[in-house]
C-alpha cells in the first residue's frame, strides 16, 4: 500500500492539515466518540492529487458521524451545522467546509432511488462511489498518516486523465452520476473510459426514474460550471438532455450566447438567464411540460417560457412605424432576465435596437407628476388617477409630452373629458 503522508505534507495548506490531523488524533485516542478509523476521502484525494486546493473536505469515520464530528468541533474551535440520522454531519471551521461521515455500505432499492444505507468497511464504503478517481482514501491516524487505499486503480486513472465508473451498473443505481461524469470530464479535461461512454449512452434514458428535483439539482451544478457550455453540448450529443426530459433541448445558438450575460447577474439570475436562453429553441408546448414535469421555480418557468412565447411578438418589434409606447406594451408582460437573453439572441434587426430601447430606457420612463400631484390638481382619488398616470406616460415615451407643464396641461384638458 502506497504512502502519500509527505505529498500531504508538502501539497495542503497548514489549517487543513491541523484538522485532517486532529481528526486523525482523536479517532487513535481515547475519547474517540467511538472511532478507531479516520480517512479523507473522495473528491478531496482526487483534487490533491490535481494540485487543486479545495474549501471542502470529506472525512469519514467508523463511528457515528454526527457524535464524531462534536468532538472534533470542539477540538478544531469549528461548529456543527448540519447533522443527520444517517450519520453524517458537516463542520464549518477556518473557512472550511468538512464532511463527516460513517464508513457505510449502500444499495439502491430500485433504479433512480436514494441509497439504503448502513454501517460498512473501507473497501465497501469506497466501492459504492461512482468513479475510480473519486474512490480513494487516505489514512489520517497517527501512526498510518498517509496510507493510500486505492483499490480500483483512481490514481492511475488521474495520470492517464480518464473516467470510468466503478461498475456496469453503476448508472443504473445512481443515472445522476451520468451528468456528474460530463462535469468532471470537461472541468478536468479527461476523457470518459470507453465502457463508461458506452454505459452512459444506452442509459440516458433512466435519468427520467430521478425525482424532478434532483434532475433541476443537476442542471443547477451544469450552469455554475466554467465550463457550462461544453458540458451541455456533451449532454445534448450523448442524449442526456432528453433523458432529464423529452421537451429539453438547445441550440447552438443559445449555446453561444451563454457567455454574453449581463456581468450585474447573481449565480441565482445568471442561471435563469441560462433557462430563458433554453427556452428560445422550444415551443410553448415543450416550456409548459418542462416547467410542469420538472416542477420549476416560478423564475426559471417564467424564463423558460418566455423564451418560447417571444416567437410571437419577434416580428412585430421589426416593423418601422412602431412607437415607444406600444413596444412598452408589449415587452412589459416578460421577465426582463428573459429580455436579457433575447436581446443576445436578436439579429441586427429593428428589434434588437427596440429590445435594448425598452431595457436601458423605455421600462424606467415616468411622468414627473405622481397621484399627490394629480390629487392637487382636481383629480378625484380613485382609478382615474392610475389611468391618467398611464396616459402621461404614453405621452412621455412618445414624446407628444416632453415637460411638466404639458403633463398639467394634459390632465387639466382630460379632465372635464373623463369625470
Amino acid at each position: 500500500m502506497a504512502n502519500v503522508g509527505s505529498f500531504l505534507d508538502k501539497t495542503l495548506l497548514p489549517n487543513v492539515l491541523h484538522i485532517l490531523g486532529e481528526a486523525g488524533s482523536l479517532a487513535a485516542g481515547k475519547n474517540n466518540a467511538g472511532a478507531t478509523a479516520a480517512y479523507l476521502v473522495g473528491g478531496p484525494v482526487r483534487d490533491m492529487f490535481l494540485g487543486v486546493q479545495s474549501i471542502d473536505f470529506d472525512i469519514s469515520v467508523d463511528a457515528d458521524g454526527p457524535e464524531f464530528a462534536d468532538e472534533l468541533a470542539a477540538r478544531i474551535r469549528g461548529k456543527v451545522t448540519f447533522r443527520s440520522e444517517f450519520g453524517t454531519a458537516k463542520i464549518m471551521a477556518t473557512g472550511l467546509d468538512i464532511d463527516i461521515t460513517m464508513i457505510r455500505s449502500e444499495s439502491y432499492a430500485e433504479p433512480g432511488a436514494l441509497p439504503l444505507v448502513e454501517p460498512g468497511t473501507l473497501e465497501e464504503d469506497l466501492a459504492r462511489r461512482d468513479f475510480t478517481i473519486n474512490a480513494m482514501a487516505v489514512d489520517l491516524t497517527p501512526k498510518r498518516w498517509g496510507a493510500l487505499s486505492d483499490h480500483h486503480g483512481g490514481q492511475r486513472d488521474i495520470v492517464l486523465k480518464r473516467i470510468k465508473s466503478l461498475h456496469p451498473g453503476s448508472f443504473t443505481d445512481d443515472p445522476t452520476r451520468m451528468l456528474r461524469a460530463l462535469r468532471y470530464e470537461s472541468r478536468f479535461g479527461f476523457k470518459m473510459d470507453p465502457k463508461t461512454l458506452s454505459s452512459m449512452i444506452e442509459s440516458a434514458g433512466s435519468l427520467t426514474t430521478v425525482s424532478p428535483f434532483r434532475r433541476v439539482t443537476e442542471l443547477r451544478l451544469i450552469f455554475g460550471e466554467k465550463t457550462a457550455v461544453d458540458i451541455l453540448e456533451r449532454a445534448e450529443e450523448r442524449g442526456l438532455l432528453g433523458g432529464i426530459h423529452p421537451a429539453l433541448r438547445i441550440n447552438s445558438l443559445a449555446l453561444n450566447k451563454f457567455d454574453r450575460a449581463p456581468d450585474s447577474l447573481s449565480a441565482e439570475e445568471l442561471h435563469t438567464y441560462y433557462a430563458a436562453l433554453i427556452g428560445s429553441a422550444l415551443t410553448e408546448g415543450e416550456a409548459e411540460a418542462l416547467s410542469r414535469d420538472l416542477e420549476l421555480s416560478s423564475d426559471w418557468a417564467e424564463a423558460l417560457q418566455a423564451g418560447s412565447k417571444f416567437k410571437g411578438v419577434a416580428a412585430i418589434l421589426d416593423q418601422s412605424d412602431l412607437k415607444p409606447s406600444e413596444v412598452v406594451e408589449i415587452l412589459s408582460p416578460f421577465p426582463e432576465i428573459a429580455l436579457q437573453a433575447q436581446l443576445q439572441l436578436a439579429p441586427l434587426l429593428l428589434r434588437r435596437d427596440r429590445l435594448s430601447s425598452y431595457l436601458t430606457d423605455y421600462q424606467h420612463s415616468e411622468p414627473e407628476l405622481n397621484g399627490d400631484d394629480l390629487l392637487a390638481l382636481g383629480v378625484p382619488q380613485g382609478p382615474l388617477i392610475g389611468k391618467l398616470i398611464g396616459e402621461l406616460k404614453v405621452g412621455r415615451l412618445d414624446k407628444t409630452i416632453m415637460s411638466r407643464f404639458e403633463e398639467e396641461a394634459h390632465v387639466r384638458r382630460r379632465l372635464p373629458m373623463l369625470i
